[in-house]
This record gives C-alpha cells, sequence and structure tokens, in this order.
C-alpha cells in the first residue's frame, strides 16, 4: 500500500491546533503553525503584532498608525497622501476650491486632514448650504427691537 497524506489543516481536521493569528501549513506526514502577515512570534511562541512605526520598518514618509496585524500612513497638514499610500506630495491652499467640489461664495482654506470648509468675510456668516455667505445681521445678534 501507499501512504495518504492527512491534511491537519483542512477545515474539518480537529488536529489543527494552530492559534487565531496563525496561519496552518500542511506538510506530507505533518502540519505546522507560523504568524499571520503582520505577526512575529514572542519568546514563548505566541503571535503578537508587529509595531511597524515604532520599528520604523514601514514605508510611511510623514506619519504611521499601528493596527494589530497592519499600519497606516497619514501625512502632515499641508500634505496628500499619494496613490502609493506611503508618500506624500504638498498641497496648493488653491487646490481647496476643488477638493470637494466646492464652488464657496468668499473662499475656503485648506484644514487640518485636508478639509477644505467654505468661509465667510468679517460681517457676513455661512448659510446652512455651506457655500454661500449673509451679510450678519446687528439686530438678530445684539437684541435690537429697532428695524434694521
Amino acid at each position: 500500500g501507499s501512504c495518504v497524506d492527512v491534511d491537519e489543516c483542512s477545515a474539518l481536521s480537529v488536529l489543527n491546533t494552530c492559534g487565531d493569528l496563525e496561519d496552518c501549513n500542511n506538510v506530507p506526514g505533518s502540519f505546522f503553525c507560523s504568524c499571520q502577515h503582520g505577526y512575529h512570534p514572542d519568546p514563548s511562541g505566541n503571535c503578537i503584532d508587529v509595531d511597524e512605526c515604532s520599528g520604523h520598518t514601514s514605508d510611511c514618509e510623514q506619519r504611521c498608525t499601528n493596527f494589530p496585524g497592519s499600519y497606516n500612513c497619514d501625512c502632515y497638514y499641508g500634505y496628500r497622501l499619494n496613490v502609493d499610500r506611503a508618500s506624500c506630495y504638498k498641497v496648493e491652499e488653491r487646490q481647496c476650491e476643488a477638493e470637494e467640489a466646492k464652488d464657496c461664495e468668499h473662499g475656503c482654506r485648506l484644514k487640518e486632514r485636508n478639509a477644505a470648509p467654505c468661509f465667510c468675510r468679517v460681517g457676513f456668516t455661512l448659510n446652512q448650504d455651506q457655500h454661500t455667505c449673509a451679510p450678519v445681521s446687528t439686530c438678530s445678534n445684539y437684541g435690537c427691537t429697532d428695524t434694521c
């Protein structure tokens, strides 16, 4: 007779003793567990998160945020993440108008996280549409009883 390998890693197998953060690797006559991508074994063999940010192993150009099993890159104020999801490019102040196809009546400013809210000049207030401005009524602000 010939021997047939038992796949200890199959979903139906009760022989798979790998933990939640481990991958099961079937080999002829046996199997072994290895830590999933983004994890590494600690001295006792348990899989723990690789902190790519503190270990400077990420490819992030400016900021790095670690997550269990992974990480994300982010950019400083005034910069935006490139399509490579690692490097950053400088955002022009005038780009705020195009940021969300905004048509701001008085203007917009690039804010933290590259949001581009509209603003109104002194003496005006931003309307509920978040694009147009209305003159500030001094009567409504100061409780005047006179007709303005």
